[in-house]
């Protein structure tokens, strides 16, 4: 992802008061991306949405089913990390 899609991004999400940037006194390079209050506020929702999601996504797949699928998940998200150094 591009440093200016990211911009936008997160742009686009200072607007919606979900995160706000603060500068960092010893490197001005660098900015925190902090968390509002109002956004924090979403978490237990969030949560509750992912895991219905998840129960839906998996239904009728077996533990081994399930199991082999993360593996593969996690050695696709090696390559892609791999791949962008």
């Amino acid at each position: 992802m591009s440093k200016a899609t990211v911009s936008r991004m997160l742009s686009r999400m200072e607007q919606k008061n979900l995160v706000r940037r603060k500068g960092n006194a010893e490197d001005a390079r660098f900015k925190w991306i902090i968390m509002t209050a109002y956004s924090r506020k979403m978490i237990p929702d969030l949560k509750k949405a992912e895991e219905q999601l998840e129960c839906t996504v998996l239904d009728g797949f077996s533990k081994k089913d399930k199991d082999v699928l993360l593996s593969c998940i996690a050695k696709m998200e090696h390559n892609l990390l791999k791949s962008n150094k």
